[in-house]
């Protein structure tokens, strides 16, 4: 039985690319059985079958990811390798998918042994992050030189990024895959009415930034500038978790044009996000990884119809300058305060338009192509 292993070393609650990318290779029927191993933790099941052919399981590595004291992340990742090899060693994949720099190194072990082929799937330019710096950097980067010609193939998420590896590491076997909403999510008409929710009258412009609350994402950016904007009939509404809640919480109290709720069910969200009038994610250019980035949140607001305001990085420009639907603005200047008060109901309209008729321009069942070229590669090279 073809078996394609998965490891991410997340808790796997929120993972919707991962979801999303077994769901193709189960409807493709590119394996019989789909497992993503992950951690565990109190409150979460062990084992969950997400269908028929996928099941997400969560390892007990004793003390958990910890936050709060980070050299037992250490004994914790050493349990987790552990535990992934002896799954892997016990039920031998034809196929393993490396979702993270860090579980590289575990997944070419595995590959070693078992004989399985691997694809390297990383969700970033994990080696040029913020957090990647110094002797961390220094190693990040020796390990995936070291290792990243072992994998049949490398998924990135989008073109630079792509491009990079093959120019970094000399390679040829590198792929996108554009993180996408699902179509099945586009073709619902439900949708959540925040303006009446949150008491904001119809001819208000609602403004919406959903996901991760932190100073790389623009967060601060944005706070300031709806905080010091003379027209209070333009609001924003932060839907998310993350270090800047209780700061938002608090400004919303004192401003009535700032609002916020947390953050929603991925299923959950796409509803939520047809009841704003435009969506925001300008991510700061504070590294390669995202100066390269194509995130997911601005195709969540494309798929929903809502024009954009958003960082002019060269894949997000290349992807969205012809649809007419989107602001680019250059996140490190006061763009984003010049570019909201300009924005009025009627020019808003038309973007809107735009937008409504580009929707379903985009999916993630463009990727199934890809799918069916890197598993029909990787049977060919046995």
């Amino acid at each position: 039985m073809l078996l394609s292993l998965h490891i991410y070393p997340s808790f796997l609650v929120n993972e919707s690319r991962i979801l999303k990318e077994t769901h193709t290779i189960a409807k493709l029927k590119l394996a019989e059985r789909i497992v993503v191993l992950g951690f565990w933790k109190n409150n979460l099941v062990k084992e969950e079958k997400i269908e028929v052919t996928i099941t997400f399981v969560r390892l007990n590595c004793l003390f958990s990811k910890n936050d709060n004291i980070k050299f037992l992340n250490i004994f914790s990742f050493l349990i987790f390798y552990v535990r992934c090899f002896l799954y892997a060693i016990k039920n031998k994949p034809s196929v393993i998918h490396a979702h993270s720099l860090t579980v590289l190194p575990l997944t070419v072990a595995i590959k070693i042994f078992t004989g399985c082929k691997l694809i390297y799937d990383p969700h970033e330019l994990e080696t040029e992050t913020n957090e990647s710096k110094g002797l961390r950097k220094s190693i990040a980067r020796l390990i995936e030189k070291m290792l990243i010609k072992k994998a049949s193939a490398i998924i990135t998420v989008s073109t630079s990024i792509k491009d990079w590896y093959k120019k970094t590491y000399s390679l040829k076997n590198a792929f996108v895959v554009k993180n996408i909403p699902e179509r099945k999510w586009q073709t619902s008409t439900e949708h959540i009415n925040l303006k009446k929710i949150l008491d904001i009258p119809e001819n208000e412009i609602l403004f919406l930034y959903q996901g991760m609350l932190s100073t790389s994402r623009g967060v601060e950016k944005i706070l300031d500038c709806f905080t010091t904007i003379s027209d209070k009939q333009k609001h924003i509404l932060f839907l998310g978790d993350g270090p800047l809640r209780s700061k938002i919480e608090i400004f919303s109290t004192q401003h009535e044009n700032v609002h916020h709720k947390p953050a929603v069910p991925s299923y959950e969200l796409l509803k939520y996000t047809k009841g704003a009038d435009v969506g925001i994610h300008i991510i700061q250019n504070t590294c390669l990884n995202h100066f390269y980035c194509l995130p997911n949140k601005v195709f969540e607001y494309a798929v929903a119809g809502k024009p954009i305001i958003i960082s002019n990085f060269p894949d997000i420009v290349t992807e969205f300058s012809e649809v007419g639907s989107a602001w680019f603005i250059d996140p490190s200047t006061n763009d984003l305060q010049v570019t909201i008060k300009s924005i009025t109901n009627d020019l808003l309209m038309i973007k809107s338009t735009k937008a409504e008729v580009n929707r379903n321009r985009w999916a993630w069942e463009e990727s199934e192509e890809v799918y069916q070229e890197i598993y029909k590669s990787l049977i060919n090279e046995n």
